[in-house]
């Protein structure tokens, strides 16, 4: 579900293209897009073969990309989707609430992927993979590198800039 803690519901969360195409986007979901008026322009909503959904307009004959999916993702990757220091992936709660719980993927300060599980309690938290008693170097993962980027393949392997294969 995109923007888990704060759905788009009936109770007047809303995508709004209007007839006019004078307003583009009023949800609120993304920081800086709220409201934001393009008067005249071609919007268009698009949802690739890849998965990805976004949403894009045309300006002065060059594609203007105001969302897309790809760049949110809340607790799953798909193929060819990148994951980088700006993204993580959060566990829901249960199967029927989606709302962000315990566990967290993402590239940590030292640019390793970490899971890391963090309570109900703010004092609970751990590392949960990989075996926080092994350093970087005895598992394979490279610290040095500036890219944290990571890909699930088309081919079904994951692979990482941290050495994560």
């Amino acid at each position: 579900m995109a923007n888990r803690d704060q759905p788009v519901n009936r109770r007047g969360s809303k995508l709004l293209l209007i007839e006019k195409r004078d307003q583009v986007w009023s949800t609120d979901t993304t920081p800086g897009l709220g409201n934001r008026f393009c008067a005249g322009l071609v919007v268009k909503l698009h949802l690739h073969d890849s998965g990805n959904l976004v949403l894009r307009s045309a300006v002065f004959g060059k594609h203007v990309t105001y969302w897309e999916s790809f760049k949110f993702p809340t607790d799953t990757l798909l193929p060819n989707q990148n994951f980088t220091m700006n993204t993580n992936l959060v566990s829901s709660k249960s199967q029927t609430n989606y709302s962000s719980r315990y566990y967290n993927f993402y590239f940590d300060d030292d640019n390793i992927l970490l899971l890391r599980f963090q309570g109900p309690d703010p004092l609970v938290s751990s590392v949960y993979w990989p075996a926080p008693w092994l350093g970087p170097f005895q598992t394979g993962r490279f610290t040095y590198n500036n890219t944290k980027n990571a890909m699930f393949t088309s081919t079904g392997d994951f692979a990482s800039s941290d050495n994560l294969v």
